[in-house]
């Protein structure tokens, strides 16, 4: 495989491992990361050889950020000096007990409570303000969270989005007649397509949709639904919202011909069922994970944007959020905020686009198209990959992925029909509070 091609695939493959309409145009510059009232902003500077630890808890290696937003920041300022340390480093417990001083912590919004175990977390509102950081220039779902969520502190500054997407084979619509899927396709239009692509021929039974990424739909749902409340730690997915949302995920697995199976419904079968038995039609999976023919995937694939509901028209799922956190044990406190303002530049942003990494700016006309850089995505529908507009974030609780999982169980028995649907919600409720009681007891 081509070095470049290597290089971005392993970016894509660094954003995408979780811990717990783009056109070309003119090149912007980076007089549009300031708001245009500069006068009272401090000028970036770093005017001493400084050293800036940063940990990243996947697999980003010294060689491969130096390679991607590295050398950008590094351009801008010479004196800065990287030091990368990754899980194989340990864990960021680990870590932080042996004495190791970290400066720039990689991980997303649901992360901010391992820092705050760690005493790691902060406040950086002071230096945004002290270098004239432009808040405004970030998707508005974007900014509105990172203001919010932690209190009204910013402990840190957004650098990457990934999200949810539909994906299609398109030799399956083609060997059965069906008119391609759609962007801007309601729930009920793809229930239509599954239902002609759902059927037993030549003894193989082939699936018109699955979820390949249940937890996270449930996570980023675009009604903004919370699963837990932030200030009760109690469970709050028990609504008719919920299972309106729950109604359309499963409705295509009910489908007579369907015949869902335990084994045919979770996580890694619908995405093996799409992208190596190909008896899957159309799949959701996160926008960082489509089919490679880089890596031997053989699928001939297409994507486009994430259904959508009638009363929410045009808003797509919630986005998950990368960001470089500035740690309150930093010595070295500016520069790693200069370095990670850099790395949220419209020039680094412009070039990381290139590479397949989902801008957080709000302006994309100046970026050029989405992964111009990656074979893989060459010819394809690649502002499918990018919502029209973000749902706005869910008020933030730790606990979200506890409750998603517990969703899990209230998706898999509504399929199989094995649950009332009612009792399955009431029951999830309650394993789900019972395990936060003991997560928080155990503390």
């Amino acid at each position: 495989m081509p070095g470049k091609q290597m290089k971005a695939l392993l970016l894509w493959l660094a954003v995408s491992m979780p811990i717990a309409a783009c056109s070309a145009g003119t090149t912007a510059t980076d007089k549009e990361d300031a708001p245009s009232d500069r006068s009272t902003a401090k000028t970036p500077a770093i005017d001493k050889p400084t050293e800036l630890t940063l940990y990243h808890p996947w697999g980003m290696t010294q060689q491969l950020f130096m390679e991607t937003e590295g050398k950008y920041v590094v351009k801008k300022y010479p004196n800065l000096t990287f030091k990368v340390l990754n899980r194989s480093n340990g864990t960021l417990e680990e870590l932080v007990a042996s004495g190791t001083k970290i400066d720039l912590v990689y991980a997303t919004e649901t992360e901010l409570y391992l820092l705050k175990q760690f005493n790691l977390d902060s406040d950086a509102s002071d230096l945004i303000k002290l270098y004239g950081y432009d808040l405004d220039k970030v998707e508005p779902a974007v900014a509105n969270y990172i203001k919010t969520y932690n209190g009204g502190k910013i402990p840190a500054l957004p650098t990457q989005l990934q999200t949810l997407a539909l994906y299609y084979n398109k030799s399956l619509f083609d060997k059965f007649g069906v008119p391609y899927a759609t962007d801007r396709m309601t729930w009920d239009q793809l229930y239509d397509l599954s239902r002609k692509l759902t059927r037993s021929d030549g003894g193989v039974v082939y699936r018109g949709y699955a979820d390949g990424a249940i937890n996270n739909s449930f996570r980023f749902n675009p009604f903004s639904m919370p699963l837990v409340d932030p200030l009760t730690n109690k469970a709050v997915f028990d609504n008719d919202r919920m299972k309106q949302y729950l109604d359309q995920l499963i409705r295509p697995l009910t489908i007579p011909e369907y015949s869902p199976q335990s084994d045919t419904i979770n996580n890694n079968k619908a995405r093996d069922m799409f992208r190596k038995e190909q008896t899957l039609a159309m799949v959701t999976m996160m926008t960082t994970d489509f089919p490679r023919a880089s890596t031997g995937d053989t699928v001939n694939w297409a994507a486009v944007s994430y259904p959508t509901f009638k009363d929410l028209p045009g808003v797509g799922p919630q986005p998950e959020i990368i960001m470089w956190y500035v740690t309150s044990t930093s010595g070295n406190r500016e520069a790693a905020f200069l370095a990670a303002a850099e790395m949220t530049s419209v020039h680094v942003q412009t070039e990381l686009f290139k590479e397949g990494s989902i801008t957080i700016l709000k302006d994309k006309s100046g970026l050029g198209t989405f992964g111009s850089s990656l074979p893989d995505l060459s010819g394809k529908n690649v502002k499918a990959l990018i919502p029209d507009k973000y749902a706005e974030k869910s008020p933030y609780s730790r606990y979200a992925p506890t409750a998603a999982g517990q969703l899990v169980g209230v998706y898999v028995q509504s399929a199989l029909g094995t649950k009332d649907r009612n009792t399955s919600f009431r029951e999830a409720v309650e394993r789900t509070d019972k395990a936060i009681e003991q997560s928080i007891s155990t503390k």
